[in-house]
This record gives C-alpha cells, sequence and structure tokens, in this order.
C-alpha cells in the first residue's frame, strides 16, 4: 500500500533531524539576500537546464518541447524561461513552508506525484538539485558552509518529490 504526505512524515523530528532550526534561518536569509542581490534566478535555472542537456542529452526526453532546440536556442526559448521561474516559484515557496513541516512535505509531495504523470526521472531532479546549487553558489559568491547547506536542502526537496514520485507509480501499479 502506498504511503501519502502525512504518514510518510509524521512528526518534525524527521525534519529537525535533516535541516536544524539554525539551517533553516541560514537558508531562510541567503534566500532573502539572494532575492535582494537582484540575483537572477530565473537565468540560473535556465543554465541549469542546458548544462545538464548539454551534458546528458538523454535527460531532454522528460522535456518533449525541448526536444529539438540547440542549447544555444534553448537558453532564449519562452518555454525554457516559464520552467526556470516555475522552478524558482517553488524553490521559493518550499523556503517559505520549512518551518511548517507538514506542509512543506504536503506540496512538495504533490509536487513530485505531478512530476511522475510528466515521467520524471529522480536522477534527474537529483542532477537539477546538485547543477542549482553549484551555479547559485558562483553568482551569489556563497562559502562551501553555505554550498553545503544548500545542498542539504535542495536533498531534502528532491527526497520528498522522490516519494511522491514513488508514491504515484505505486498508486498507478495497483
Amino acid at each position: 500500500m502506498g504511503s501519502s504526505s502525512q504518514d510518510y512524515y509524521k512528526d518534525e523530528a524527521v525534519l529537525a533531524c535533516i535541516l536544524n532550526k539554525s539551517e533553516r534561518n541560514f537558508i531562510r536569509n541567503s534566500w532573502q539576500n539572494i532575492q535582494k542581490k537582484k540575483i537572477d534566478l530565473v537565468q540560473i535555472g535556465i543554465d541549469t537546464f542546458v548544462t545538464i542537456f548539454t551534458k546528458h542529452p538523454e535527460a531532454k526526453s522528460n522535456f518533449p518541447f525541448f526536444q529539438d532546440i540547440n542549447s544555444v536556442c534553448l537558453k532564449y526559448n519562452i518555454m525554457m524561461r516559464s520552467h526556470s521561474l516555475s522552478v524558482s516559484r517553488m524553490i521559493s515557496q518550499a523556503i517559505s513552508l520549512i518551518d511548517d513541516y507538514r506542509l512543506f512535505f504536503k506540496e512538495l509531495f504533490d509536487l513530485g506525484a505531478r512530476h511522475f504523470a510528466r515521467k520524471t526521472n529522480i536522477i534527474l531532479l537529483e542532477l537539477f538539485a546538485a547543477t542549482y546549487v553549484s551555479k547559485l553558489v558562483v553568482c551569489a559568491n556563497m562559502n562551501q558552509n553555505s554550498e553545503r547547506t544548500w545542498r542539504k536542502f535542495l536533498s531534502l526537496v528532491t527526497t520528498v518529490m522522490h516519494k511522491g514520485i514513488q508514491n504515484a507509480s505505486e498508486a498507478e501499479e495497483r
């Protein structure tokens, strides 16, 4: 029987052991600073996707509308910009919910289920998170501790999304 976001993560201890209060505060404050500096988060998302598609062309199979667009043109593609904006908004929303663990897990679990419907591979989510952090670190001039905390945060995000993908997959099999 599949799990739900409500029964998979039952208490705050799960979230606390993954991201402690100080780390959650750091993520929230650094995101605010990134926004104040007017760092182009949409462009970071686009650059992340282009990097992934260049290094792993098979990843494009998860995005049928990008299949026939080369990397140079993809940087200026309106659908790529729109998807990158959605990713940026999702990260912002996850950060805003980070202290409300039930809603945080529910939103990301449901997002994972929606990504299952699009046949998104969990490896692609992990690859995106790792590449996004690398680009964010450079643009925001972060130190190693900052990078480590961001990697941990996005690992949490992808883990919860993975559970949503897994649950949707199990539900489809039944």
